[in-house]
């Protein structure tokens, strides 16, 4: 999600904290692709998720992960199911790039009750932003409510969470069952009341804590409806110097796919979890291609891991033009913002998918090429799924 430059400062501050980790100075790795060298890079911000996950394993809890126990609610007691974002979502925050972790669930509307509830049976423990253990709730925008499930041994991470005391004061693991209330949720660091309120949410994270990965919720949270499949909404050139094409053009470039995805209940789009691609010529050779490439697997680790590069994978620049004021207005109330990846950027090694670097990836288009067809086929975390063609021809030749 995009964020502008005009920042609540309570709510930058609780984003400078959680992006702490690994900071580079952008000079070091600007992209010679996407216009993304303005901002600063930050490792991926899972280490908090590491950090409470390594303190039930420090209890000598089993860390072993079987998904097939493993059954979540929602944690809401809402009749739909609505969320802001997704896993993986690309987000710039001020100067700040990073990429969302979880599924940040809300409130349908003003009279669902705010009460956080627990999606599973378990063991709880409160944290703060960074991964500690508090007795003491400062920020409860910045708290997270932890949850060992004992059967599937999945860590639920709850943040935006103000617990129950009892779980604050708590020196051990509290146990908890599914549908019992943990805490309410905070309002947003927004100084309007009204928006505030509405834009509360509870940012939803499942943490394999064996194997230091991310586990994406829209695939596992119980009730979770998404029959809408996601949509290519457009198809650009970017030349070397990160500038979009009009039209098509010889040297390097990088074909950049605009897309955007529904849910059933969701005011806003949503990125894709996957992307499948092919680029022919007029002729039907074949230049470039990559089968379905899961994009978790750019943001699953939390290892501590630098994921810096999977920015080079979206385009931030051309999309500057859906920054819409202050955050929240480029973000969560702008529901037609859409998300743009870099196609040739996209490459599968060992089954996993992973992101080129810019100065390898581009396509090199020589002036016998007069037209590309382009196919992408789109998945998101349900599996629906959809396929759209495009084409890139170079400019009509001028009339004698």
């Amino acid at each position: 999600m995009l964020r502008p430059r005009f920042l609540n400062a309570l709510a930058l501050s609780f984003l400078a904290a959680a992006c702490a980790h690994d900071v580079e100075d952008f000079e070091s790795s600007e992209s010679a692709l996407l216009p993304n060298g303005t901002v600063f890079e930050t490792g991926h911000d899972g280490a908090t998720y590491r950090l409470i996950a390594e303190s039930f394993a420090s209890r000598g809890l089993d860390m072993h992960v079987d998904l097939s126990t493993f059954a979540p609610e929602w944690p809401l007691a809402d009749d739909k199911t609505v969320a802001l974002n997704r896993f993986g979502t690309p987000i710039l925050y001020a100067q700040y790039a990073y990429y969302h972790t979880g599924l940040a669930v809300m409130r349908s509307g003003s009279t669902v009750d705010t009460h956080v509830l627990a999606p599973h049976d378990g063991l709880a423990m409160v944290f703060d932003w960074s991964g500690n253990r508090i007795s003491q709730v400062t920020h409860p925008y910045a708290t997270i409510v932890a949850i060992y499930d004992p059967v599937s041994h999945v860590v639920t991470q709850l943040m935006h969470v103000a617990p129950s005391a009892s779980l604050v004061q708590s020196t051990e693991p509290v146990p908890v069952t599914k549908g019992s209330v943990i805490g309410k949720l905070a309002p947003a660091p927004l100084s309007t009341q009204a928006d505030a309120s509405r834009l509360a949410n509870t940012q939803l994270v499942f943490v394999d804590g064996e194997h230091q990965k991310l586990l994406n919720p829209a695939t596992l949270i119980g009730g979770y409806r998404d029959t809408v499949a996601p949509e290519a909404k457009g198809l650009y050139a970017t030349d070397a110097a990160g500038e979009a094409l009009a039209e098509l053009a010889s040297g390097d470039l990088d074909l950049v796919v605009e897309v955007a995805d529904r849910d059933d209940d969701s005011n806003r789009n949503f990125e894709v979890s996957a992307i499948e691609f092919s680029v022919t010529d007029q002729d039907g050779n074949v230049l470039a291609s990559n089968g379905r490439c899961a994009l978790d697997d750019l943001y699953a680790s939390v290892a501590g891991a630098s994921q810096s590069r999977a920015r080079e994978l979206v385009d931030f620049g051309s999309a500057a033009g859906q920054i819409a004021g202050a955050w929240p207005n480029s973000d969560v109330d702008n529901p037609w913002r859409t998300f743009r990846y870099a196609l040739t950027n996209l490459a599968s090694e060992g089954g996993r998918c992973v992101v080129r670097d810019d100065a390898s990836s581009f396509l090199t288009i020589g002036d016998a090429v007069t037209k590309l067809d382009v196919s992408v086929t789109l998945w998101d975390a349900k599996g629906n799924t959809s396929t759209k063609s495009f084409e890139l021809a170079r400019p009509a030749a001028p009339e004698e």
